[in-house]
């Protein structure tokens, strides 16, 4: 079952189903598919959206916006199930790395005003979801890692590399084997490799035994057992509880549970540099796609454009936090400005590498998240010739997956 918000013209309705449905003949219900988290936050922004639109067209049909239960990551893979089905959403929140099966399986609809979004969003964030030279989402807000710490254990000084925070006789989280996560929670230490070209849309390009991943990792695993404590995101909170570590390697969805369980000592800074070098984590981006099995399409894609807007934006920073794709917002930039939280946040954005959304990344993971766990497992007796094999051996094993 999945939970259900429905708002009308006048009022809220809350619902409990598996699906979406009218709520009458005269009426149109858009259904948009959302984390369960953000349904309240987005209230005010769908009753603004209705209210604006029977302002601009007071003949028209009434329309109502149910928002239904979806995570971002599953939302593609439900979709190709549930849309031909006739039980998807006109508009589902998705992250930008499952582009490439939205398009290839035709289940979104390429945006209505693409120079709408070039104006007024970050080219980055547009490109994020942008497949061969189409424009197919809404960008909602951009994140990348970070590393949350507990300051009274941990300095500004003592966070700024792995080496500082090893000398600081402290531990962190974060997720560097046996999971399936691992791949993306360690790529801040493959800093050199070429991972798809420049633009990330290149399947030919592809080398992960470069020379700073190597020595990245073999420093990692060699020296740093004892200084970093394996484990998700989500396990870290009962780590850092029972005082086994003092910080987390996380993305932005972390923040606001650790600032509530750690107090006023929890602060947050970029990731560490290793061996001297900046780290370059992933990023990635929410956005809005239009389902192509919308019975009302030109509808669906006035909502996805005013769910990424000025008063949708402003709501999800001040409420959540999350940093805004919009560029021509004066006000709302200067807000983000101002906060701590979220520079840092833009710091860690600007050392980044966005996530390739080209079908290739599918076959990076698996292989790469078996390539981490073995370097790490290879303990205090790693080299980097042991690396480098490893690294090489993954490179061609992708590569003919690829071809």
């Amino acid at each position: 079952m999945k939970k259900k918000i429905i708002l009308g013209l006048s009022s809220v309705l809350l619902l409990s189903g598996c699906g979406g449905s009218g709520t009458g003949d005269s009426k149109i219900t858009l259904t948009v598919w959302e984390d369960v988290n953000n349904h309240e936050m987005l209230q005010t922004v769908a009753e603004n959206f209705i209210a604006n639109y029977k302002t601009r067209y007071p003949s028209a049909p009434d329309i109502a916006i149910s928002f239904v239960e979806e995570t971002e990551g599953a939302a593609t893979d439900d979709l190709s199930r549930d849309g031909p089905a006739g039980n998807g959403p006109d508009v589902f929140a998705f992250v930008h790395d499952t582009l490439s099966s939205a398009v290839n399986n035709d289940l979104i609809a390429p945006v209505s005003d693409p120079d709408y979004l070039l104006n007024h969003h970050s080219a980055q964030a547009v490109r994020a979801f942008t497949y061969e030279d189409i424009v197919y989402g809404y960008p909602i807000t951009s994140e990348s890692l970070v590393l949350m710490y507990d300051s009274s254990k941990l300095t500004a000084s003592d966070v700024a590399s792995y080496e500082n925070i090893k000398a600081s006789g402290e531990k962190i989280v974060q997720d560097v084997a046996n999971s399936s996560s691992c791949a993306y929670y360690t790529f801040n230490f493959l800093n050199d490799v070429n991972l798809f070209g420049a633009n990330g849309v290149d399947k030919s390009q592809l080398n992960l035994a470069t020379t700073q991943a190597v020595n990245n990792l073999t420093t990692l695993t060699k020296e740093y057992q004892n200084v970093i404590v394996n484990g998700t995101p989500d396990e870290a909170l009962t780590i850092i509880s029972v005082g086994d570590a003092s910080g987390v390697i996380s993305s932005p969805y972390l923040w606001s549970t650790f600032k509530d369980r750690i107090g006023a000592s929890a602060k947050m800074a970029v990731v560490p540099s290793i061996n001297g070098v900046t780290a370059r984590p992933f990023s990635g981006y929410k956005g809005y796609g239009v389902s192509r099995y919308s019975k009302h399409p030109e509808l669906a894609q006035m909502l996805a454009k005013y769910l990424v807007g000025d008063l949708a934006q402003e709501i999800r920073f001040v409420q959540k936090g999350l940093i805004p794709t919009l560029v021509d917002n004066s006000s709302l930039n200067s807000r983000v400005s101002a906060s701590s939280e979220a520079t840092t946040f833009i710091d860690s954005l600007n050392n980044s590498l966005t996530m390739p959304n080209i079908v290739a990344m599918g076959s990076y993971w698996a292989d790469m998240q078996d390539a981490i766990t073995e370097i790490w497992n290879l303990g205090t007796s790693a080299t980097d010739s042991a690396v480098a094999e490893i690294l090489s051996t993954t490179t061609s094993s992708i590569k003919n997956k690829i071809a």
